[in-house]
């Protein structure tokens, strides 16, 4: 039954994903052709237009997830939602397919992008971000490590990639969490302007996402600036302990970033777990329909 929930699921918004991803596309397209005629003349309309249908194309992935949380709003708050529920699995699974459906979609999206503008082999840095994936981290690298460089760059793009996937999982379960418990208090409290319940538990989440970020990111700041230190002298190469080595190691350097990589993901991977697990307990058991 899941997976004919998850087929309904498909059947019913792939219409308008198809729309959505081919809009990108295009965007992306028009992104490219105007990134060629500035490089080629110099034109600073153009520069301007790249950087606008980039960012439009850019938009499309707001607003796939604005469509996915959009079913599972339906699913709470609409009597489509009443009908919905009747159907002979537990209400977890509904959370579940959307949840599988909405992240799975917005990966598809990323890497539409990703393709898209990494046709875009340029030189410079912004563009090279996009259109040089692997070789930009090669090249940063390669300053500083003259050994293995590839191998050392593929795995700190790896972390990088994966802790950018987590962070779009997080925010999109944060996205289901808070209609979630924003269903939850109407239905206890009574309350019936449940817009303007989802807008305050949606603005304290977007502020924890916030506060989240900053400390993560400060946490990454104050690891970086104490392992940032000068060679104290001669120091003994068979006395290194790991934390000697990310200190002092020019070869080692690719460790902090995979280290920042993780820290991202064990965070942001939990929460998203955390609240994901809340989520499946309101439907399963304090979902009044």
């Amino acid at each position: 039954m899941k997976n004919k929930l998850m087929k309904q699921e498909i059947r019913e918004t792939r219409k308008l994903i198809v729309y959505i991803l081919a809009y990108m596309a295009v965007l992306s397209a028009l992104t490219m052709l105007t990134a060629g005629v500035a490089e080629s003349r110099h034109s600073t309309t153009a520069s301007d237009l790249t950087v606008i249908f980039m960012l439009c194309s850019v938009m499309g992935v707001v607003v796939i997830a604005i469509v996915m949380a959009g079913r599972f709003y339906s699913l709470l708050f609409t009597d489509e939602g009443l009908i919905r529920l009747t159907l002979p699995v537990k209400n977890r699974a509904h959370l579940q397919t959307n949840v599988i459906l909405g992240i799975s979609v917005l990966y598809l999206a990323a890497i539409l992008l990703c393709a898209m503008f990494g046709i875009m082999e340029r030189d410079d840095t912004f563009f090279g971000l996009f259109g040089s994936y692997y070789e930009i981290y090669k090249e940063y690298y390669s300053g500083i490590m003259f050994e293995h460089v590839g191998l050392k760059a593929f795995l700190t793009a790896f972390g990088i990639t994966i802790s950018v996937a987590t962070v779009i999982a997080n925010y999109y379960i944060t996205f289901v969490f808070a209609l979630t418990l924003s269903r939850r208090i109407i239905s206890k409290r009574g309350i019936m302007q449940k817009q303007g319940v989802i807008f305050i538990v949606g603005i304290l989440l977007f502020n924890f996402q916030l506060l989240a970020l900053w400390a993560v990111t400060g946490l990454a700041d104050r690891i970086e600036r104490a392992l940032d230190v000068d060679l104290p002298g001669v120091v003994s190469v068979e006395s290194f302990s790991f934390i000697d080595m990310l200190r002092y190691d020019p070869e080692a350097y690719w460790l902090k970033d995979i280290f920042f990589s993780l820290l991202f993901i064990a965070v942001y991977g939990i929460t998203a777990i955390l609240m994901y697990r809340f989520s499946r307990n309101i439907m399963d058991r304090k979902l009044e329909v």
